[in-house]
């Protein structure tokens, strides 16, 4: 007589992202959209038809979901410079100050604001 099997495991409810639908990092979307005057901005997945207002709702100004120079998708919405052309998409500050981000992995050190922290007790 053959040993017996093992049973099964039983089913579980398996997540779309690890069903491999989507990854973890696009659940909240993939892309972005944003306004370079005053940092409207939306996150939504490269591929899926989305509509995107052409300028801003908030200032009128033009609403930028790719780069003019090259076409590459924006990936975040505090992004700087386009990852495929390293061409600028906006100023590093808005309002006054630096857009708090994680330095592009293609760019240079992005001013942070511990740095002007550090550098105003410096001038103290």
């Amino acid at each position: 007589m053959p040993p017996a099997r093992p049973a099964p495991a039983p089913a579980r409810a398996v997540p779309a992202y690890a069903a491999g639908v989507l990854a973890r990092r696009d659940e909240l979307g993939n892309r972005a959209a944003f306004c370079a005057g005053c940092g409207w901005g939306r996150r939504f997945l490269a591929g899926v038809p989305v509509e995107l207002p052409e300028r801003c709702p908030d200032c009128g100004q033009p609403v930028i979901a790719a780069c003019p120079a090259c076409g590459a998708g924006i990936t975040s919405l505090m992004q700087i410079t386009c990852e495929g052309c390293s061409e600028p998409l906006r100023e590093a500050e808005l309002f006054g100050r630096p857009i708090r981000r994680k330095p592009e992995r293609h760019a240079g050190p992005a001013p942070q604001c511990a740095g002007e922290v550090a550098a105003a007790f410096a001038d103290e």
